[in-house]
């Protein structure tokens, strides 16, 4: 995805952005979309791993369906795609 290797990189390293051939768009989530964080290749597998990379709701039920119908009203959204977060085997 990214053409990185990062097993070269200690999982707790934080991550710079670099030139690649890989997609940038999901390169630039990871090292320039937010400038206070500085994400490590076990935060990013963490995160891929959980919604693909997508935002996450966490809560109550009222909490989930509270910020799902912000989502709705303040982003005109017609639905959503729930992913089951399966472990890996």
């Amino acid at each position: 995805m990214f053409q990185l290797d990062l097993s070269k990189i200690g999982l707790d390293t934080p991550l710079e952005y670099v030139e690649s051939e890989g997609i940038r768009s999901t390169l630039d989530v990871f090292t320039r979309l937010d400038p206070t964080r500085r994400w490590t290749p076990r935060q990013m597998a963490a995160s891929l791993g959980l919604a693909a990379g997508g935002p996450t709701f966490v809560g109550s039920p009222s909490t989930v369906a509270d910020a799902m119908e912000r989502w709705l009203i303040e982003g005109d959204l017609d639905g959503f795609n729930i992913l089951d977060p399966m472990p890996i085997k």
